[in-house]
Formats: C-alpha cells, structure tokens, sequence
C-alpha cells in the first residue's frame, strides 16, 4: 500500500501522531502503536528511517540536511544549484543520499538516481514536516512542534494558546 491510500500527501508526514497531555500542557506524541515519542522528527528519525536515536543534535543536523536535498529536488532542474555541494563537494556522499531517499520511496527517478529526481507523495510530506520544524532563522531556536485538531502541524505554543485538549485521531486518520 502506498503513501497516499495511508495518509492524505497534502499534509505534514506525522499528521496521525496523536498528542498526549498531562495538567493541560504537551507531553508527548504517541503513534497507533502506542510508542512514545518526543517530538514529529523523533518520530521520523526512529520509526520511519529506522536510525537510532542516540543524540538529538545528530537528529536535527541529519534532517536538516535532508531537508536540504529534498528541497533542491522540487526547484527545476535547470534552476537547482549542484546537489553534489550540500556535501561539500563529496559526490560519493552525493551519490549515498540520492540513494538512500530512493530506498525509503522518498524519491522517484530515471534509470539511475541521478535522472529525472522527483518527490514521492511521502517525500513531499516529509519535506514539508522538515520545513516546519526548522529553527526560526532569527534566534535559531528549534520549535516543538505536534500536530493540531486539523492534523497540521503547529508549534507548541501556540497551540497552548488555542486549544485546552485534543480530539483523538478521527476514523479516517486510523486507515
């Protein structure tokens, strides 16, 4: 079964994870497992991409660099800068992610990854997780962000401020 007959593309990857409160405050994210996570790129690092989560600051600077890539693969290909710089000009690295994104489905290609690059359903849902819960560009501090009433994401405090309790996920989110 594909991404999209799972979960709806035009929303944030994560957007069935379901926030658990205690004394009307976050707590944590509980998926339809029932496991526990601190956050959406918790979530995506360990249960999606299947990589331990041994020091949060490794998490952040992995998926930063996705985000990077991935974002590059959505501009026109005679637009994108070279993909082969994100690493420092270190092609076999490169070569490994374009890779990678290609086993997890989160890229679609030519007869190698290298042509024709395009987003699946997931990676764009992915990309768009990614570029939310980027650090603000003015302080740089990294929100916690979890996912609202409507299944988007927003950060934590604001929806503090709008919101006392959240509905569990809706049937359709269960599928």
């Amino acid at each position: 079964m594909n991404y999209a007959e799972r979960h709806d593309p035009a929303k944030p990857w994560g957007h069935w994870l379901h926030p658990v409160t205690r004394d009307n405050r976050f707590h944590h994210l509980e998926d339809r497992q029932g496991r526990v996570w601190t956050s959406v790129r918790h979530a995506f690092f360990v249960a999606r991409l299947n990589v331990c989560a041994c020091e949060e600051r490794l998490i952040h600077e992995s998926l930063d660099r996705m985000a990077v890539v991935l974002r590059q693969i959505t501009v026109p290909q005679t637009e994108r800068a070279p993909l082969a710089t994100i690493f420092d000009g270190n092609g076999l690295w490169f070569a490994h992610s374009l890779y990678w994104l290609s086993s997890l489905h989160l890229i679609d290609h030519g007869a190698t990854p290298f042509e024709l690059i395009t987003l699946t359903d997931e990676g764009t849902a992915v990309l768009t997780m990614l570029k939310e819960t980027m650090p603000d560009p003015e302080t740089g501090k990294r929100q916690q962000w979890i996912p609202d009433p409507d299944r988007h994401l927003v950060p934590r405090f604001e929806r503090r401020r709008h919101q006392k309790r959240l509905p569990a996920p809706s049937a359709q989110d269960e599928q």
